[in-house]
């Protein structure tokens, strides 16, 4: 889904094509155009003929006589494009004028793109809660390049997820081994099959991995999910387990995980495949230089008793739980350890981009801003502000760090302020790095896109991908169903679903990251536009055969009499949850805390304790019971944002002409449309009262 901008980026005069082209469009002269930009006319024309064989279109009408040129319909497209672009890059210097607090006490961080270890965690913490030692009350779902910086900087006890690569100072200790099968919907043609080729599974629609959740394969072998017939006819790409399962669910595609993964209460079928692969192993993550945690001994053994078959193998090998202490066994091969670069500052030597070699030395020595393109530079400090490297901003921009480093000190000296702050440990970027970069980002994204925006506007076809962010519940309970009549209407746009908190998915639509963005986030920022999909209310959920399922309604001091679950002390929900339990004089027993609505959802199911949810995180295939708090909890209004683009991408507009026409409504500022006789005004029950992942305020 990555697009390849080097060709963009390669040449230093990307931009004085575009001015080329602009002035000959505006003034109706090469030679005009040459007087204005101090060029020779040969020159000038040499630089709207490469701009034309880039985008496969004529942009003069050369079949005029005479000295004046005329735009062809294309070079009115591009025109109509290039023309606010370049009046926004040339008037940027004009315009250009909290750490979230670390969690207390151990916890167990789980890897939320894998399915086996939230079904894993889910199915045994609630055996330890209660017995001492505690497991504790932290359990946090996310990543695990987060759960294991998070280990590093000693604010994670233990990570729980599959194998792969980690620092020396990390040791992993395997748990369970689990076989690799098809899930497919109920119904499905597969779905009574006893076993399943690769090259059967071909054909079908899809569920594919993120390219950011892939793991490297084992050794000696590779997983499932890279073999070609299985990367055939990817509809769908998330990192998000509990979407997948969910749009397996909806009938939107098929998808190849672990046995573990698929919980007891699922509604998919699964097949065995035929091919063996290597089966993932699943365990422990911990520092080697620090003291055992003292749940960790119960935590495997309740894990080994639910799941015997799987943890057989492992059982043996390691004798018992006695090898914890010293991690016997655990050390991951040393070809297979490397240690992450602490960072890298502005005067850093080595550089790893794609441009060095005679490229990096002719910028170095030609670096005068005469000869360097502003669009590099700008692209430069981009990434350096969004990957806190140089380095890696070196990658993106197709040079090598000293070179990127010269260009962000010559954006400091234009810019007339400092924009890093440079340490042993790394970059950081200033207040006024952010504010430059709120403004260069934009136009930094348009300039890249710009012959997909071209083929786009100029043929009516949606060029690239759709990259949606969104919480785990809208992504399992409310994009399937969109999604699937987005992909009937434009079959031809591949889509990625990425989850997240409410910051972390803003900060991806800052950065673009992503296209757009689904929560409920109380945000009126003028660099966003925002489409009001409904409201919602928080229910109490209980476990089948608790006390208060069977109730109509219950208040507040129901509630506080049984132990409950919910999110951390700083998630926005706990906050309000809190706030509102205080003023009526009471406490929440907290026994668990836990990000994401789906892992709350598993613990009450496993009788750790009730909680508060929004409604539309429940599944008729929960094992839960449903409890109205009237009038307890204030409603949300749930929302799309987009960021506000002079040219968005076709497939965005489409996307939202979608949803427009299901909820009655249209983005401010803006009307939308849908393509294709695809598309229907269907009102569908329950769109309206849609929730979301519980987002920082």
């Amino acid at each position: 889904m990555t697009t390849d901008r080097s060709h963009l980026y390669r040449k230093p005069d990307r931009l004085r094509q575009l001015s080329a082209f602009r002035h000959t469009a505006e003034l109706g002269s090469l030679s005009r155009a040459a007087e204005g930009l101090s060029l020779a006319p040969e020159a000038v024309a040499l630089h709207v003929r490469e701009l034309e064989h880039e985008l496969g279109a004529a942009l003069l009408d050369r079949d005029m006589p005479g000295i004046t040129v005329t735009l062809t319909p294309a070079g009115e497209c591009l025109h109509a494009l290039v023309h606010p672009l370049l009046d926004e890059l040339g008037g940027l210097a004009a315009r250009v004028g909290a750490a979230e607090p670390a969690s207390a006490g151990p916890s167990l961080h789980v890897v939320s793109e894998e399915g086996m270890a939230l079904e894993v965690v889910s199915r045994t913490i609630g055996r330890l809660l209660g017995e001492p030692p505690a497991l504790g009350p932290r359990v946090r779902a996310g990543p695990f390049h987060e759960g294991l910086k998070r280990l590093l900087a000693e604010e994670e006890s233990l990570v729980f997820g599959a194998e792969r690569p980690v620092p020396d100072r990390v040791v992993f200790r395997p748990m369970l081994s689990a076989r690799w099968v098809a899930a497919v919907p109920a119904g499905h043609p597969l779905a009574e099959r006893e076993a399943v080729t690769v090259e059967e599974l071909g054909p079908w629609a899809k569920i594919g991995p993120s390219p950011e959740s892939l793991v490297p394969g084992p050794e000696g072998g590779e997983w499932p999910y890279r073999h070609p017939g299985l990367q055939r006819n990817v509809v769908v790409e998330t990192n998000e387990w509990p979407a997948a399962h969910a749009l397996v669910e909806a009938g939107v595609g098929i998808i190849v995980c672990e046995s573990l993964a698929v919980p007891k209460t699922s509604r998919v079928s699964v097949v065995p495949l035929t091919e063996r692969f290597p089966a993932r192993t699943l365990g422990l993550f911990h520092r080697r230089d620090r003291p055992e945690p003292r749940f960790l001994r119960h935590f495997v053994e309740a894990v080994w008793s639910e799941f015997p078959d799987a943890s057989s193998e492992h059982r043996d090998r390691a004798g018992g739980t006695d090898s914890l202490r010293s991690g016997r066994g655990d050390e991951p091969p040393a070809s297979r350890s490397s240690e992450p670069p602490a960072g890298d500052g502005a005067g850093g030597g080595g550089g790893g981009g794609g441009g060095g070699g005679a490229e990096g030395r002719a910028d170095s020595r030609a670096g005068s801003p005469a000869r360097t393109d502003p669009l590099r530079k700008l692209r430069a400090f981009c990434f350096a502000v969004k990957h806190r490297s140089i380095s890696r901003a070196a990658e993106q921009a197709f040079s090598n760090q000293p070179t990127a480093s010269k260009w962000i000190r010559d954006l400091e000296a234009e810019f007339g302020t400092r924009l890093f702050v440079r340490s042993t440990g790394g970059i950081a970027p200033t207040p006024a790095a952010k504010r430059v970069f709120r403004h260069a980002m934009p136009l930094v994204h348009a300039l890249d896109r710009l012959p997909e925006s071209f083929a786009e506007r100029s043929r009516g076809e949606a060029a690239g991908g759709l990259r949606i962010g969104a919480g785990q519940t809208s992504a399992a309970a409310w994009l399937p169903k969109y999604l699937g009549r987005f992909r009937e209407s434009c079959p031809g746009v591949e889509i990625n679903v990425r989850t997240g908190t409410g910051r972390e998915r803003l900060e991806w639509l800052r950065d673009f990251d992503v296209d757009l963005v689904v929560g409920a986030m109380d945000v009126e920022e003028p660099e966003f536009e925002r489409q009001s999909l409904g409201k919602s209310r928080f229910v109490l959920i209980t476990p089948e055969g608790h006390p208060l399922a069977g109730r109509e309604s219950v208040d507040l001091a129901d509630v506080a009499r049984y132990p409950s679950v919910g999110h951390p002390a700083d998630h926005y929900t706990s906050r309000v949850a809190n706030m509102v339990f205080r003023r009526q004089g009471l406490v929440l027993d907290r026994v668990l805390e836990v990000a994401g609505w789906n892992e709350i959802k598993h613990y009450v199911e496993a009788g750790v304790g009730i909680a508060i949810v929004p409604e539309m995180c429940i599944y008729g295939s929960d094992r839960l019971r449903k409890v109205p708090v009237p009038g307890a909890f204030p409603s949300r209004t749930y929302s799309i944002f987009t960021r506000r683009e002079a040219t968005p991408a076709l497939a965005v507009e489409w996307f939202l002409g979608i949803v427009a026409s299901d909820v009655g409504c249209g983005r401010r500022g803006g009307t939308l449309r849908a393509p294709g006789p695809g598309v229907t005004g269907r009102q569908d029950e329950g769109v309206a009262g849609w929730q979301d992942e519980g987002v920082a305020g």
